[in-house]
């Protein structure tokens, strides 16, 4: 750890990360911070309220990325309007107003449901107005020849903090209750406007109508693309929610558990992915990302077969494996084909988020229809394997993808 440390003020001090990109990945990380002592605990909250249902579960996140998907395309036009920083200026009070949702929903007062409501609209507009522009600037910021090395040398200082955020959400939760977690939740993610005031604004000319970017989606030149961010989005939606809650149910509804399983997870991934950043850069960029994506597959199905707190952490560590060369080798494959794309770079990302969309709602109404006709396990299966499925298109983009 210190030496990893150590690293990063000695090429902060050579100028390996510039000071635009340390200040957007300053905001990045508090964000980071505001949702991860949250993220697992929300689902389960969600589960629980409704008197264990995931259909509940499946209808809020499905709902936030319905209107993500429509949305997107008018946030990628306003960028030619507001710039870059204005519209991640923007979006940080609406994901305070969905923290705001959840503490009137944990309350469980009268306003509840409407808390809901204020959670799905509030999260799904912020990454509306979030995502397209911070990645079309954090893409800009990279440098082309270590995008690799950079993105896991930045991640991996975040994680030194963020690594601890589950448990300590575990611990807020059984101690004081969901409303101080969303509470402290809001204050952190408030703090993320500050390091935004140091950056450059950019403004991008995002060259399509919103009819001809759903053509574009559905164009069989752009298919490679949509398919490997589709599946990147079913994997997303699978380790943000469908997986946590089942290790939820496996450890018996207890939150401290739950947090703590997740943060020593974290814990060995942040370590093994100390070496992957590195290696995208020295080796053949098309092997790792096959390799990742065999391996996080593999991962995905040994994770069927966990039945107790120990296989739980010990699958989640080995999939972390894979997953962390996979994804590594896929965000900075992603950055270096969204630059490459030079004038078309708003538009790349705008598929991209629109086609994650997608695929973290298919993986919802699949597991939803499978539990409601065979079983809660049988759905959990099938979520688990179509993970791995999906992980195995992630390679679609070692290809080149050009738009014109």
């Amino acid at each position: 750890m210190q030496s990893t440390v150590a690293h990063f003020i000695r090429d902060t001090a050579e100028g390996y990360i510039p000071q635009d990109l340390k200040a957007l990945y300053g905001h990045r990380v508090l964000l980071r911070i505001g949702f991860g002592i949250t993220t697992v605990f929300t689902v389960a909250l969600i589960y629980q309220y409704f008197g264990n249902s995931f259909l509940a579960v499946a209808l809020v996140y499905g709902l936030m990325h319905i209107v993500v998907f429509f949305l997107t395309p008018v946030s990628s036009i306003l960028i030619r309007r507001w710039g870059v920083r204005s519209m991640v200026l923007a979006a940080v009070p609406t994901a305070m107003l969905s923290v705001v949702g959840l503490y009137q929903f944990a309350a469980d007062g009268a306003y509840a449901l409407y808390g809901l409501m204020l959670f799905v609209f509030g999260m799904g507009i912020y990454k509306v107005l979030y995502w397209v522009p911070y990645q079309v600037d954090f893409s800009l910021l990279l440098d082309r020849r270590r995008r690799g090395s950079q993105i896991a040398l930045l991640r991996n200082l975040a994680d030194l903090v963020i690594v601890a955020m589950p448990f300590a959400g575990g611990l807020i939760v059984a101690s004081f209750g969901f409303e101080t977690l969303y509470l402290v939740a809001l204050l952190v993610i408030s703090l993320g406007i500050i390091p935004l005031f140091f950056i450059q604004t950019a403004y991008e000319e995002y060259s399509w109508s919103y009819l001809q970017t759903l053509k574009e989606l559905v164009s069989p030149r752009n298919r490679t693309l949509v398919l490997a961010y589709i599946g990147d989005g079913i994997q997303a939606m699978a380790i943000n929610a469908i997986w946590p809650l089942l290790v939820f149910i496996l450890l018996n509804e207890e939150y401290i558990a739950l947090g703590l399983v997740t943060a020593l997870t974290l814990f060995a991934i942040l370590l093994l992915r100390l070496v992957t950043g590195n290696l995208f850069d020295k080796w053949n960029k098309s092997k790792l990302i096959i390799i990742g994506a065999v391996l996080a597959s593999s991962g995905w199905v040994l994770k069927v077969l966990v039945a107790t707190p120990l296989q739980v952490f010990l699958a989640d560590t080995y999939h972390g494996m894979g997953r962390t060369v996979n994804k590594t080798s896929f965000d900075a494959m992603t950055y270096e084909q969204a630059a490459d794309n030079g004038r078309y770079i708003d538009e790349y990302t705008t598929l991209k988020e629109m086609s994650l969309s997608i695929g973290r709602v298919v993986i919802l109404v699949f597991t939803t229809i499978v539990i409601m006709y065979v079983g809660l396990e049988a759905g959990f299966i099938v979520a688990l394997l179509l993970s791995a499925m999906a992980t195995l298109t992630t390679m679609l983009l070692k290809n080149k993808v050009q738009l014109r």
